[in-house]
């Protein structure tokens, strides 16, 4: 259920920044790929993990607290570790898919906001 709701803050907070997805379609791939979580593509699993940490990323603690009743710092870590391991079984070193590509850069940005929040 997490990830309607991060898809629908990726909407809100990310897509008009960066604009990096084609939101019609990939809404079309998020909403067919809750339903066989178990069975994604390596890419589509890292786009989905790259799209969670930037949509964590975007929040405020407090709405992050609202929204998924849990600390922004305790979701964070969980799901930047999840877009890790989904970049590694992809193989992004050596990667020219778009879907992973773009995962990798979604990662990278929230990583470097954290950094940013930190220094």
């Amino acid at each position: 259920m997490h990830i309607f709701r991060l898809w629908q803050v990726y909407l809100d907070n990310v897509d008009p920044l960066l604009k990096v997805t084609h939101a019609p379609s990939l809404q079309a791939r998020i909403i067919d790929a809750a339903s066989d979580i178990e069975h994604l593509a390596p890419t589509l699993r890292a786009l989905m993990f790259g799209i969670c940490c930037m949509s964590v990323t975007s929040l405020a603690d407090d709405e992050c607290q609202n929204l998924f009743k849990a600390p922004k710092d305790h979701l964070l870590p969980s799901y930047r570790l999840g877009c890790q391991q989904a970049l590694l079984e992809c193989d992004v070193l050596k990667s020219s898919d778009r879907d992973c590509l773009t995962a990798l850069f979604l990662y990278l940005v929230s990583a470097r906001s954290l950094q940013a929040d930190q220094a």
